[in-house]
């Protein structure tokens, strides 16, 4: 056992780190030495800051990963991503893995799934979007999708494009007021009447190999002030300010995969995205 500092793209975690034998099922499935750990102190700086406990590793790189060790196929399912009391998320990970839906192709750099991200549409709308920032250029940029993260990520010319569509549907179509906070690059709202933010368009993710990821347009946002104030969950890179290879890099974060069958085969370099409409669609009354 020690005592451990790591960085998660910008998020400082420390904590114990320990070796364990685990056994899965049956005598048979014993997996000695496995890495893992305790966050005791964590700076996330997103949705549901000081309610994460750690990170469980499904990168394809490293001994803290699990995924990276074993290399099973995993399949994830999350229908409560800011809701801490949300008991129906799923992971299974070896030959039940649910790997269903469109098929995308991804390439792996230090442990991390990086997609062909193409445009970005709001609605009907096509962004005016160059493609090439999200080109991932020798070891700077791309689009990763990633479960360690709550909200969506973008590189700063894509994230301004959607910001400033965002704010003209806020504006024109729910009479919203821009609701300052202390970061400038927070994009809130207060509303005359909150739930009307369900009528917000969809937003989509149009990704290589002809495969649209729709997201329900209420799903990218958040409320900051419950009942009164709602913010967009898709922010700038926090790491635009540095000198290394995620100044321009793009996440897909766990708030446009909300109900939506993630799953992984890390020997095919396949990602499979179905969307549903609960877990239990696919993973049965135990989801």
């Amino acid at each position: 056992m020690c005592i451990c500092t790591t960085l998660y793209f910008w998020a400082n975690i420390s904590g114990t780190l320990a070796t364990e034998k685990l056994t899965f099922g049956t005598s048979n499935s014993v997996f000695p030495d496995v890495l893992f750990g305790m966050a005791a102190d964590k700076t996330f700086g997103q949705v549901g800051e000081n309610k994460i406990g750690g990170i469980f590793g499904l990168g394809l790189k490293g001994d803290a990963s699990f995924i990276g060790t074993f290399g099973f196929n995993f399949s994830y399912c999350l229908g409560g991503v800011t809701n801490v009391n949300y008991d129906r998320n799923v992971l299974v990970i070896g030959d039940k893995a649910v790997l269903n839906g469109t098929a995308i192709p991804f390439e792996s750099y230090n442990g991390q799934y990086f997609l062909t991200l193409e445009g970005i549409s709001i609605g009907e709308d096509r962004l005016n979007i160059n493609p090439d920032v999200f080109v991932k250029k020798d070891y700077n940029g791309g689009v990763i999708i990633d479960s360690g993260v709550t909200l969506t990520f973008l590189t700063r010319p894509a994230y301004e494009e959607v910001r400033a569509r965002t704010y003209q549907i806020m504006f024109s179509h729910f009479f919203a007021v821009q609701y300052r906070t202390g970061w400038s690059d927070d994009l809130c709202f207060k509303m005359r009447n909150i739930e009307n933010i369900q009528y917000f368009p969809d937003f989509i993710f149009h990704f290589g190999n002809n495969a649209d990821l729709r997201v329900n347009g209420i799903r990218m946002f958040y409320e900051k002030i419950a009942g009164r104030v709602v913010c967009l969950g898709i922010a700038p890179n926090g790491a635009n300010n540095r000198e290394d290879d995620q100044r321009h890099l793009s996440m897909i974060g766990l708030n446009a995969q909300e109900y939506v069958n993630v799953g992984h085969d890390p020997l095919g370099k396949m990602i499979y995205l179905q969307e549903v409409f609960g877990c239990a669609d696919l993973y049965g009354n135990s989801s």
